[in-house]
């Protein structure tokens, strides 16, 4: 988990990872500016991490709360 961790760390899209319970292990919030960028970074980047098995997308389109 630790060399997953290190790879997603030298993405610039992945902004956020947490390491969850659950159906899955890891919650990534990444930024992208449209669909088409959201597309390379999964098949340039994601999907080539060794150990990646599967995905649950949950997009967003405004921010309503937080900082900035």
């Amino acid at each position: 988990m630790r060399q997953f961790g290190r790879v997603l760390a030298e993405i610039p899209e992945v902004m956020e990872a947490y390491l969850v319970s659950g159906d899955y292990d890891y919650y990534i919030r990444i930024a992208v500016k449209d669909t088409r960028d959201y597309e390379r970074l999964l098949r340039g980047k994601l999907y080539k991490i060794p150990g990646w098995l599967a995905l649950r997308h949950c997009g967003g389109n405004r921010k309503w709360l937080g900082p900035g």
